[in-house]
């Protein structure tokens, strides 16, 4: 109910229309795309308007209404969200939008334009719109106990890390697992998903070993 309230002041707003390019249609399993998700991990936080320090971010891989794939990563810090939609073929920039918080005006204008008023989408398409641009802390999994900081405690003891200064750690929710990237002068060393319910390890990842 908040998420659609929210959804339906925002349709009171003036919003600039900006229906170009292509938009989600769909969710997609991480399998073989070019730019894996720590690849877009990377380019989406290195962007000069993503928000830095303390962040939560959720990052999922959709099919665009062009029939190509696309990550699309939404960064929720404290003074600022940011989404960026990135290709998954070669990392290109293919939208993005910075918000003060609330909603991403103008990302919900473009689906307006393409998709009429939100409050007549389907079920699916403001299911989809909530999990490509909600705060992830929102999400039934993210409030099921482990939460990003544990995450990322648990991905480290995992990987034997002793020194964590020597890391950095890029964390990423998909909804059900925490995936964290444990980086070294750039190069991903390790990723660790952890189950956001129950904070096991499901699955570890050494450099080189791909994301599909």
């Amino acid at each position: 109910m908040k998420k659609m309230l929210m959804l339906i002041i925002a349709l009171m707003l003036p919003l600039t229309v900006l229906a170009e390019g292509p938009l989600p249609e769909e969710l997609l399993i991480p399998g073989q795309e070019a730019v894996t998700m720590a690849d877009a991990a990377g380019i989406a936080f290195g962007l000069p308007d993503a928000p830095q320090g303390e962040h939560t971010t959720r990052l999922q891989l959709v099919r665009l209404t062009d029939n190509t794939h696309a990550w699309v990563a939404t960064t929720f810090g404290e003074d600022a969200w940011h989404t960026v939609t990135l290709s998954a073929e070669d990392g290109e920039t293919l939208w993005q939008e910075t918000s003060s918080g609330g909603v991403f005006r103008d990302t919900l204008a473009a689906w307006e334009q393409a998709r009429g008023d939100a409050k007549d989408w389907s079920g699916e398409t403001f299911r989809l719109y909530d999990r490509l641009y909600a705060p992830a802390a929102d999400t039934p999994a993210a409030e099921a106990g482990i939460d990003q900081a544990e995450a990322e405690r648990i991905a480290m003891a995992a990987a034997g890390v002793e020194d964590e200064s020597l890391y950095q750690r890029i964390s990423v929710f998909t909804g059900d697992l925490w995936q964290v990237f444990l980086v070294q002068e750039g190069q991903t060393m390790w990723q660790v998903d952890v189950d956001a319910a129950g904070g096991q390890v499901r699955l570890m990842k050494p450099s080189g070993a791909g994301n599909g």
